[in-house]
């Protein structure tokens, strides 16, 4: 009798973690995979960190073959199982969910807010560490090289006031992406973010969501 009651409660215990028998493992749907998480989609690899991907870090040593393919070492096989390199139609930035913690990128399934770029360490930013060698493009904008694209557009004459139909930005961010404007005095850099400075007032600031300088000189006082 006590063997088939210890029979039993392993068996329901058993459905509670793996699930009912027979039932096919779920399917990661944030990009995350593990005991825990799920399966990876088809032909994508559950790192030991457990997330999905298609690099030697997803597919390589501490692969969690349970969960997703993995490679026989650090290198795809060189026959025609090799994972799928990238899709014939890749997703398009708008498809992957904004990042709410600045990290961005392959290994996390999330893009940069707009006008920002994803570096090739998966953080969100402004900088040429950010936005030039090494950039994921699919994460965020990217430059050519290390250097910021010029402006072809001058900024017009300073804006007396921003449209007052647009409501103030609670988290610094600002402009045509995220639809908010910056508190009174202070400019809408063309990335997006408010401040002060000739980053955010000069060539490229967004005139319709904060002041604009007539350049990248602050006007005189009179």
């Amino acid at each position: 009798m006590v063997v088939i009651i210890h029979a039993v409660l392993i068996a329901a215990l058993a459905t509670v973690v793996f699930g009912q028998p027979g039932m096919p493992p779920t399917v990661s749907k944030d990009g995350q995979c593990g005991p825990n998480s799920g399966i990876c989609p088809y032909n994508t690899c559950c790192s030991k960190y457990g997330f999905c991907g298609e690099s030697s870090g997803h597919c390589g040593v501490g692969c969690q073959k349970d969960y997703g393919i993995c490679w026989d070492g650090d290198k795809p096989p060189k026959s025609s199982a090799q994972p799928k390199a990238k899709s014939s139609a890749p997703a398009s930035k708008a498809d992957y969910p904004i990042s709410a913690n600045s990290q961005c990128g392959e290994e996390f399934g999330t893009r940069c807010p707009y006008n920002t770029c994803c570096s090739k360490y998966g953080f969100c930013g402004e900088t040429s560490d950010h936005c030039g060698n090494g950039c994921q493009k699919d994460y965020g904008i990217c430059w050519d090289g290390d250097k910021p694209p010029k402006s072809s557009a001058q900024p017009k004459a300073p804006a007396p006031a921003p449209k007052a139909d647009y409501p103030i930005g609670a988290d610094g961010q600002c402009g045509e992406g995220s639809g908010t404007r910056c508190p009174d005095r202070t400019c809408c850099s063309k990335y997006g973010f408010c401040g002060e400075t000739s980053d955010h007032c000069g060539v490229g600031c967004q005139k319709d969501y904060g002041i604009c300088w007539d350049g990248d000189k602050p006007p005189k006082s009179p």
